[in-house]
């Protein structure tokens, strides 16, 4: 499942394909139609933040953390269950950049999708052996990350460590 909330409507002049440059991001991950997918922000809006709101169980939901398409709906419950300002999820949700306003920080299965259809594009400049910000928790006090050349999972650490964040959207 894909959320599309995108501020203007693009329509490609030729196929969308992994790697394009579109709508803000970079495609890495489009339906069956090639019309709707996913684009991870430029390296410019790169920053390194803690999970944030240390002490305070976001509660995201079972299955929803890792799911294809809900790492929107987990950023906005980030954001409305944590007032902390310089949090991760906040910044993404903030995040204006390519034109676009609806930005959100990736799941597991978004942040693990997009590593291996960008990792080695250098226009998108993933760093190796980075940690990188997801929207899963463990508990009140710990946060999963992803380590940018790792494809097999997530590591939990302290949400007040800072991590690179890198936003996504729908489009």
């Amino acid at each position: 499942m894909l959320f599309s909330f995108g501020c203007k409507k693009d329509t490609p002049t030729e196929p969308l394909k992994v790697g394009d440059l579109y709508q803000g991001g970079y495609v890495f991950s489009l339906d069956a139609t090639g019309q709707h997918g996913m684009v991870m922000a430029s390296v410019e809006t790169e920053r390194a933040l803690p999970w944030g709101c240390y002490g305070t169980f976001v509660d995201i939901g079972g299955n929803i953390a890792t799911t294809l398409g809900w790492g929107q709906y987990c950023t906005s419950r980030m954001v409305y269950k944590c007032s902390e300002v310089n949090a991760a999820g906040r910044y993404c949700y903030d995040l204006e950049s390519g034109g676009y306003q609806d930005w959100f920080l990736p799941n597991i299965s978004e942040w693990l999708l997009a590593y291996k259809e960008l990792g080695t594009i250098t226009a998108v400049n993933l760093k190796t052996n980075i940690h990188y910000w997801i929207s899963t928790e463990a508990d009140a006090n710990r946060a999963a990350y992803c380590i940018s050349s790792n494809t097999s999972g997530a590591v939990f650490e302290t949400k007040s460590v800072l991590n690179l964040v890198r936003a996504v959207r729908s489009f």
